[in-house]
């Protein structure tokens, strides 16, 4: 026996609430309720006083953040779901909007989009997220929405223009040639040019001509699809892409920093990621971090503002391996005293300061040492003559962090961790949500994309804590 459906045909006596498309768990709630807290006055949407009405910014950015937190980035996709998907229909309260509105909404509005982040943040610290006793920082690379055959660098540029002459120079002398054979049997005619001949002299002008631009721009490198792209090393190759660097509490997970840049290493990236994070949210008790990060300025800048952090080993593991191959002590396993300017051997033997090599002060700053005769290690050092250390300014700060990552083997375990703190968030990105590649072109556009996804990443995580804290409140 079999429940006789109803007829699809059949009209209903009161039409269906927006309010019972999805359950009341769904995480599309609690987007919408934070959302409708927001402050959304930066938005320009609808302040034309001619024309249709423009959708209200409420419902176009819930709809963008329930997107991004379940992967749909298209603005075609967002608007064939609104046609079958209950959960986007919620988002913008049963309108349908078409994909060319949702994707002028995006372009035009991708400053504001890009400050829904910070707001985003605060409403979840507000209920416990957020912790800042560890925050682990970490970047990853992202391809731009730009080809590789569009992408120029200047000594390839030059290297082709080179190329370029030599073959006209041929080119012209092939057809000097041909032309004093051909005099005699065309005297008088009009000279023709071969077309090889013009075909490279307009690719030397065109090559001449991109050089000009990336001279006056200051760069060594340029994408005719997007200018702001540089190369970085992908998983597929280098490709044209940023670096797409993020903040994360190490407790719970919560995206507390984000930032788009070109440049293909981490190392200046961390300074400026602990100040908006400590500028926005407030002191941080520990930064974590990889090796990519790792360096004696950084250190240097952590030092100075009072900053405690736990990075990575990167410089140092090479002179470590160089050690174990050789049986040689290594600058690494010098320690050093500020007060007297002095390094410390590992047989507790001075190296005292012999000067600056060269005429730069902040060159490398040679270390010799005062009493190597007779040191019992000195077989293991330097046997022949005093042990001498080329250090720079920055140094002290490496074995200062060094000693930092060994204290922190004892007592904290933060490093140990730090792969689970921050590399989930990117693995999500990209394998849960198949975010590989921006959509937008331009850096500021790519900085509010990545902005946008973790606010739709940070209110999956408060959607998550809040139905934890519902279990616990119906099982108290």
């Amino acid at each position: 026996m079999f429940k006789v459906p109803p007829d699809r045909r059949q009209v209903m006596l009161l039409p269906p609430s927006v309010d019972e498309y999805v359950s009341p768990t769904h995480r599309v709630r609690v987007i919408v309720e934070v959302v409708e807290r927001l402050d959304l006055s930066r938005f320009q949407v609808g302040s034309a006083d001619t024309g249709r009405g423009a959708f209200q910014p409420t419902g176009l950015v819930a709809l963008l953040l329930y997107s991004f937190s379940i992967g749909v980035f298209s603005a075609r996709e967002m608007a064939r779901r609104l046609e079958t998907d209950c959960a986007f229909l919620f988002a913008t309260s049963g309108q349908r909007p078409s994909y060319r509105t949702i994707a002028r909404f995006r372009t035009d509005e991708a400053e504001a989009l890009a400050g829904i982040f910070a707001q985003v943040l605060v409403a979840c610290r507000s209920v416990g997220l957020g912790s800042l006793d560890v925050v682990a920082i970490d970047g990853t690379r992202v391809r731009a929405n730009a080809s590789l055959d569009a992408h120029s660098r200047r000594s390839q540029l030059e290297k082709e223009l080179g190329a370029a002459k030599e073959h006209v120079a041929r080119l012209l002398a092939e057809s000097a040639r041909v032309d004093a054979a051909e005099d005699a049997a065309k005297a008088g005619a009009e000279p023709e040019v071969p077309v090889a001949l013009a075909d490279r002299k307009r690719r030397v002008a065109a090559i001449e001509r991109a050089l000009a631009e990336m001279t006056a721009a200051g760069v060594d490198e340029v994408n005719t699809t997007d200018a702001d792209a540089r190369i970085q090393r992908c998983k597929e190759g280098n490709r044209p892409g940023y670096n797409a660097q993020v903040a994360a509490s190490g407790k719970d997970g919560l995206i507390v920093g984000c930032d788009v840049v070109n440049d293909a290493g981490d190392t200046d990236q961390l300074l400026p990621m602990v100040d908006a994070v400590t500028t926005q949210l407030g002191p941080i008790a520990v930064v974590v971090a990889d090796g990519g990060y790792n360096g004696g300025a950084n250190v240097q800048g952590l030092v100075k503002r009072n900053q405690d952090a736990v990075l990575a080993a990167s410089t140092e593991k090479g002179a470590h391996e160089r050690g174990r191959v050789t049986g040689r002590f290594q600058w690494v396993d010098f320690s050093y005293d500020p007060v007297a300017d002095e390094y410390i051997c590992p047989a507790l033997r001075r190296l005292a300061f012999a000067g600056i090599r060269g005429s730069d002060p902040d060159g490398p700053r040679t270390y010799r040492g005062v009493a190597c005769e007779g040191c019992p290690l000195r077989a293991r050092c330097s046997p022949d003559k005093p042990r001498t250390l080329e250090m720079k300014r920055t140094t002290p700060y490496l074995l200062a962090m060094a000693e930092r990552r060994r204290e922190d083997r004892r007592i904290g375990h933060f490093g140990v961790h730090r792969k689970a703190m921050i590399e989930g968030h990117f693995g999500h990105f990209k394998h849960n949500l198949r975010w590989r590649q921006f959509l937008a072109r331009g850096l500021k556009a790519c900085r509010a994309e990545l902005r946008l996804l973790c606010a739709a990443y940070n209110l999956m995580k408060l959607a998550i804590h809040r139905g934890a804290a519902e279990r616990v409140a119906r099982a108290a």
